[in-house]
């Protein structure tokens, strides 16, 4: 159920629109590292971007190239991001 949630809110906040209505109520310290770690990316592409929907490709990048990651974190963010197209 949890990944449900996961997935679902992941999906939502492709949108800037239900981003800043739900991302005040998100509570960092419930969720798992990896999608707090995407949260958290997405706070940065919605803070520098004016566009209403995600750029995914352009998300992707900056997910991939700010995060010091390992070959299990890029395959976590590969699945969450077809998750989130």
């Amino acid at each position: 159920m949890l990944f449900e949630i996961n997935k679902t809110l992941l999906q939502l906040f492709k949108y800037k629109k239900q981003y800043n209505k739900l991302r005040g109520l998100v509570k960092l310290n419930l969720l798992d590292k990896e999608i707090v770690d995407i949260i958290k990316e997405i706070d940065k592409y919605w803070k520098c971007t004016q566009d209403d929907v995600m750029n995914i490709g352009v998300f992707s990048s900056q997910l991939f190239t700010s995060q010091n990651n390992d070959d299990v974190k890029n395959s976590i963010y590969e699945d969450v991001l077809l998750t989130m197209q």
